[in-house]
């Protein structure tokens, strides 16, 4: 295939030419890049009229079939109350079969005055099965009639199930509300749409199993990695997967992606492990949800600890030993300083090496010393775990920027000297890579461990204007901390953006926006001091791939705009990324979005 008169993007910092040039594409691979090539004979041309070429866009964060099932939920995101929710139940349910389960997602209650409770649901819902699963995917809000169905035992409780006893039970609802193929193909089609060619899943329940059958089914539009939680080891070891290895067999599309662990909980539901109580428990604990973090006691909350230290540094130990990738989803400060220690307790992620190990701080410097330990309902054994013990719905991505482990060359490569070469589109397994999901909140001195160790941050920058309101409640005297895209860049941490999709839409172009304004709507920006330029926002989303050359995989995106073309401002920056259609979209030199043009041969 001959991409003829494409613009390239600088990505990463390597230049491209200024004017246009045509792109040769052979077996999944750039393999000619310059002006006015020669065509082939019987050689596929795409008449690309100047359009502006850039590597595939990738979101880091993604639970597919979550994300798939969202688009056909009961929408319930911008409420501002349980009435509102429970208005919009109401008007759903008629149309729900008799024995089915009414599923909705979105809502975000960490600034409602009045809690959602289970009497309430019922009023609405009477006999049936209701599922409302928050925004965050942190707790859900169930009717009695679907608390029992999926096993939760008496006493039924008052209020919404949260962390580790909603995880637990996710898998249950899954399998009574299955996602169809027609549904994962229409989320595939969206993405593609969008420019996305790959995901890092993190989706539940061993997913990784799944994805044969969803690739023998004809979704075989995107790359996946796809994760393993950790009562999924026993399956990874027993099959002898590594990160990188083909799910699929003969294709390299869908691979094993990395361990994810959740070490804390969510903003939202105060039960973000943080160094410091949250402001709207310290003083006045009763303001803290009766279901939530605090809620027991006068006592301030500080969030909690999923794992223990010995728990976390152990799980992380067998990912180096199975080969597997690891991220660790830490929101609040707390929970990065321990999964910090963790990794640099567990060996070598490709990072600087540190001069000295990382020791955890005493409790008197970081949280109290119940804030450390794991509730016992959230003890685990790692590896053998039972399938229930998901513990999360954060989760990462496979860390190294730019390892696309892709094992294709070029045949023939048309070499354009004055144009750089991308380098081999293989690469090497080397130490398994490590990363932190959320990165939300975080002590300075902790981003500069980080940065020793290598590790990279996978943030949602849609996910700040979510958590902007709730953060100045629960957090007012940290928040120049929170989302610290700008901190983490400038000590050369490795971005990579994502959305947790379904928490935030999957979209790049969203992420970007969100990434580079820190703000929605009319509102001015939130901590703009703390924002990314365009460049380093699409540096973030391409996998750690570059301007496209000879021997880049044949990952593209085709623009109608350029996506660095300067604006006003921030405000302006933002709409214009939003804005940008996608003309095309490929996935090893194959179309799998593709809305122009002619072609000639």
């Amino acid at each position: 295939m001959l991409l003829r008169e494409v613009r390239l993007v600088p990505v990463g910092g390597v230049p491209a030419p200024s004017e246009p040039v045509d792109v040769r594409i052979r077996d999944g691979i750039v393999v000619g890049v310059g002006p006015r090539l020669p065509t082939d004979a019987g050689e596929q041309v795409v008449e690309c009229e100047g359009r502006y070429a850039a590597p595939g866009l990738w979101d880091k964060h993604v639970h597919l079939a979550q994300w798939a099932a969202f688009r056909r939920r009961l929408d319930t995101s911008g409420t501002t109350s349980p009435g509102e929710v429970l208005a919009r139940v109401a008007a759903r349910l008629p149309a729900v079969a008799e024995g089915s389960v009414l599923v909705g997602y979105g809502h975000r209650t960490g600034t409602w005055s009045d809690p959602p409770t289970v009497a309430a649901l019922d009023a609405v819902a009477g006999s049936r099965a209701v599922v409302l699963i928050s925004g965050d995917a942190h707790h859900a809000w169930l009717s009695s009639a679907a608390l029992r169905l999926l096993d939760v035992p008496d006493p039924l409780p008052v209020g919404p199930l949260e962390e580790e006893d909603w995880f637990s039970r996710y898998p249950r609802l899954a399998e009574l509300c299955p996602v169809d193929l027609a549904a994962y193909a229409e989320a595939v089609a969206a993405a593609s749409a969008l420019g996305v060619v790959g995901v890092v899943d993190l989706e539940f329940g061993s997913d990784f199993l799944r994805w044969p059958e969803r690739w023998h089914g004809g979704v075989t539009g995107l790359r996946v990695r796809s994760a393993t939680y950790p009562d999924g080891l026993p399956l990874v070891a027993g099959r002898g997967l590594r990160s990188g290895d083909p799910l699929v067999e003969g294709q390299d599309q869908v691979v094993m992606g990395p361990l994810k662990v959740i070490s804390d909980g969510s903003l939202n539901t105060r039960t973000a492990l943080c160094c410091s109580p949250y402001a709207d428990t310290a003083d006045a604990p009763a303001l803290s949800h009766p279901w939530g973090a605090g809620a027991s006691s006068a006592e301030p909350a500080y969030g909690r600890a999923t794992y223990d230290a010995a728990e976390l540094t152990d799980l992380l130990s067998q990912a180096q030993t199975l080969g597997l990738d690891a991220t660790v989803h830490a929101i609040g400060d707390a929970a990065l300083h321990e999964a910090l220690a963790a990794f640099s307790a567990a060996g070598d992620w490709g990072g600087r090496s540190p001069s000295r190990r990382i020791h955890r701080r005493s409790a008197s410097s970081a949280a109290p010393d119940r804030a450390m330990v794991v509730p016992a309902r959230a003890t685990v054994v790692p590896v053998s775990a039972t399938a229930g013990a998901t513990r999360a719905t954060a989760g990462a991505t496979r860390a190294t920027a730019g390892a696309t482990r892709a094992t294709a060359g070029p045949t023939r490569a048309t070499v354009v000297p004055e144009y750089a070469t991308a380098g081999p589109a293989s690469a090497t397994t080397g130490p398994t890579r490590g990363s932190i999901e959320h990165v939300q909140l975080v002590g300075w001195d902790d981003l500069d461990t980080m940065a020793a160790l290598g590790l990279t941050a996978s943030v949602q920058p849609a996910h700040l204007w979510d958590d902007r309101d709730v953060s100045e409640r629960c957090w007012p005297d940290r928040t120049e901390r929170c989302f610290a895209f700008r901190a983490m860049a400038d000590r050369g941490i490795p971005l990579a953006l994502g959305s947790d999709a379904p928490v935030s839409p999957l979209d790049p172009w969203l992420a970007m926006a969100a990434a580079v304004h820190r703000s929605a709507g009319d509102r001015e920006p939130w901590h703009p001091e703390q924002a990314l330029t365009v460049a380093e926002a699409l540096a973030a989303s391409t996998d750690g791939a570059t301007t496209l050359a000879v021997g880049s995989r044949a990952d593209i995106v085709l623009l109608d705009a350029d996506p660095l073309a300067p604006q006003d401002d921030s405000r302006s920056t933002a709409s214009h990324l939003r804005g940008i259609r996608v003309g095309a979209t490929l996935v090893a030199g194959r179309f799998t979005h593709r809305v122009f043009g002619r072609d000639t041969e």
